[in-house]
């Protein structure tokens, strides 16, 4: 199994720093490398087939796998739950959730990120960037949280970095300066806050992904943080 956590940031816990030991892996000429998130607040867990090999194993919400090469092209991914054991201790197979028909071009980056929830789950491809800027770093937004308005991420008390994202789009990565943050997330234009993320760290040369996710309803938001660079 090969997963990687980054960042998670939360209203109510603060954040934890957490890093697998995963060798960055090599990519040949001819390929794309792609990492899976789950983003699916209610779901179970999944693994990750291509062909008829299993590439990502028990990926459970929140968790950011690491990135693997894949043969450019256009590949198509399976994501089933993972296998139960019946009462007579027997393997069985877990459904099929969805089929994802992704285009890869070779010497790239992608992250697909499974949203949604567990009764209309979807799967959305993001191409990342792994070029620093010196002396800076490199942010992107993407809104995860699928019953969440449009929302703006902000500094306490600063300007707002990114709006109006809507659910399951994603931003530009944007330089921002190298230091440590109290952020913010809002309803798109608004002043009020339905998430706090104080003590962010963000290191020069580094290029990072925020993925708001949760519910809004449920009082449940989060930000889970990728960094899309390691290895390099």
């Amino acid at each position: 199994m090969s997963k990687r956590v980054v960042l998670l940031a939360s209203a109510l816990f603060g954040f934890a720093l957490a890093f697998a030991q995963d060798a960055f892996p090599q990519p040949g000429p001819n390929d794309a490398l792609v990492r899976f998130v789950h983003l699916v607040p209610d779901g179970s867990r999944i693994d990750v087939s291509l062909g008829d090999k299993k590439i990502f194993e028990e990926l459970s919400y929140q968790d950011t796998a690491t990135y693997l090469p894949v043969a450019a092209g256009s590949p198509t991914f399976v994501l089933s739950e993972v296998a139960k054991t019946d009462d007579k201790g027997n393997s069985q197979p877990g459904a099929k959730l969805l089929e994802v028909k992704a285009k890869l071009e070779k010497g790239k980056r992608y992250t697909i990120a499974l949203m949604g929830s567990a009764k209309a789950p979807k799967a959305q491809l993001f191409e990342d960037t792994f070029k620093a800027v010196t002396g800076q770093a490199l942010v992107r937004v993407i809104h995860a949280s699928a019953d969440a308005p449009a929302v703006d991420l902000a500094t306490k008390g600063g300007p707002v970095l990114f709006k109006g994202l809507a659910y399951g789009q994603g931003s530009a990565y944007t330089p921002v300066r190298a230091m440590t943050y109290d952020l913010e997330v809002r309803p798109a234009g608004k002043a009020d806050v339905v998430l706090s993320l104080p003590g962010i760290s963000l290191q020069a040369g580094r290029v990072y992904t925020v993925f708001v996710v949760g519910s809004a309803v449920d009082k449940t938001l989060e930000a889970v943080f990728a960094e899309d660079n390691y290895g390099e």
